[in-house]
């Protein structure tokens, strides 16, 4: 009961939280990390909500993106410094950008995640990148993404597969 109350109170406070990019939360998937059994080396009060994750639906041998809401609720800047996924060949964190009326994608080294701020993983922003499937992920399929933290911490994030528009990424 107490762990429920507990991800209720999590949920509501990350839904007065500001974004980055102006859109509101999702109330799919919360994760709490002092209360998640997918925690790997949790210590202490480390306490961030992920919010919605989803991988884009695509073939083995085909690349693919991951996007999520991330409210850190700690008393610190935290920062993803890696991101690892055993259903592809290669796991990146990306960022889209426009240059010259061009959409690339371009490798970033972290993702910030300000203290009691979210930082939203979507299509055409930051983003986590599978390159190279390893097997066909199809819609309602589960991928699980370890994500480390620049404290030390590792979660293991599970993110559904969907049907998400092509041309977003």
């Amino acid at each position: 009961m107490l762990k429920k109350i507990i991800t209720t109170v999590c949920l509501l406070y990350a839904l007065t939280l500001p974004t980055h990019a102006g859109t509101t939360h999702k109330s799919n998937t919360i994760i709490n990390l002092n209360n998640h059994k997918d925690v790997i080396g949790s210590r202490g009060n480390f306490n961030v909500v992920f919010t919605d994750p989803r991988v884009r639906a695509a073939k083995a041998g085909h690349n693919t993106a991951g996007f999520v809401e991330i409210a850190n609720m700690t008393n610190q800047d935290l920062q993803i410094v890696k991101a690892t996924c055993d259903a592809a060949y290669i796991t990146e964190m990306h960022i889209s950008i426009e240059e010259n009326n061009i959409h690339k994608m371009r490798p970033v080294s972290f993702i910030s995640i300000d203290k009691g701020e979210t930082t939203i993983l979507q299509p055409g922003g930051l983003h986590i990148m599978l390159v190279n499937l390893k097997k066909n992920l199809g819609p309602g399929k589960k991928v699980d993404i370890v994500l480390t933290f620049d404290n030390g911490h590792k979660v293991t994030v599970p993110f559904i597969v969907k049907e998400i528009c092509n041309h977003c990424h």
